[in-house]
């Protein structure tokens, strides 16, 4: 586990990218699992996503639909969550989303595109999937490609206010910070082959308010698979997350679609 999670932390930071490659086209540019790339849609594409995740019994589900606003520089975004915790089914707490296309990349330059995030507490607190109080979460991508390489940056927070309704008495606020990071290899212009890694330092209310706080580290290797047809695309993905948490190490299946197609056009032939 040390050994993949060095392993991947150096790909990360490019210390693997060839010295003298030259810069190729990627045929799937905005199609991570769990790492964030700095990319907008584009003028008149929409985008819509599909996640889910099992490990050990327990399942997490999302969709997400990307709109431009009305250009890449601008773009709104809502996530929906569901899954299965325990024994209860439930959707969880809805991401509205928006991210600015603060630089596109460049020679010598990274694509950077920080994102906003509210969040509604629509799902059940018993569920475990809900919060019962509004909150906010913020995250920094940056992404840069180097030849038939792409690397990914993240770096946020999830933070959730102090309330009085969760369990009868003041609860204390919860911010989790998060750092994350990919490397991604195009072995053709249609196939992608990915590894992520994500940190994240958990704050968990008890039921007596006071937050409580967990660490855990994800390493996930995976593939993504493109099917082009004129301006729309179909990405399918699959990923085998590893969490370390507690001392206790998980295995994971993890899938992914994603659909993106232009809006369609009143204009006449």
């Amino acid at each position: 586990m040390r050994i993949l999670t060095c392993f991947a932390i150096a790909v990360m930071l490019g210390a693997v990218r060839p010295a003298f490659a030259q810069q190729a086209e990627f045929g799937i540019a905005d199609n991570s699992f769990l790492v964030e790339e700095a990319f907008n849609q584009e003028a008149r594409i929409f985008q819509n996503i599909a996640t889910y995740r099992w490990q050990r019994g327990a399942w997490l589900g999302s969709f997400t639909q990307e709109w431009p606003l009305p250009d890449m520089t601008h773009q709104l975004s809502v996530t929906l969550p569901f899954g299965r915790l325990a024994q209860s089914t439930s959707i969880g707490d809805v991401l509205v989303n928006y991210r600015l296309q603060l630089f596109e990349e460049a020679p010598g330059r990274p694509a950077v595109a920080p994102r906003v995030s509210v969040i509604l507490p629509s799902g059940p607190i018993s569920s475990g999937l809900g919060n019962g109080v509004v909150g906010w979460q913020f995250n920094l991508p940056v992404s840069k490609q180097s030849g038939n390489w792409y690397f990914h940056w993240n770096g946020g927070l999830t933070m959730f206010p102090g309330d009085t309704g969760r369990f009868g008495q003041r609860a204390e606020s919860l911010v989790s910070p998060f750092l994350a990071g990919s490397a991604i290899w195009q072995a053709s212009s249609r196939l992608n082959l990915l590894v992520e890694v994500l940190g994240e330092s958990t704050a968990a209310a008890t039921d007596r308010g006071a937050a409580e706080r967990s660490g855990m580290i994800t390493l996930s290797p995976g593939l993504r698979y493109a099917f082009n047809r004129a301006n729309q695309q179909v990405v399918i993905g699959l990923a085998a997350p590893i969490t370390r948490s507690n001392t206790v190490t998980r295995g994971g299946v993890l899938g992914y679609l994603s659909y993106e197609l232009p809006f369609k056009s009143n204009a006449r032939p």
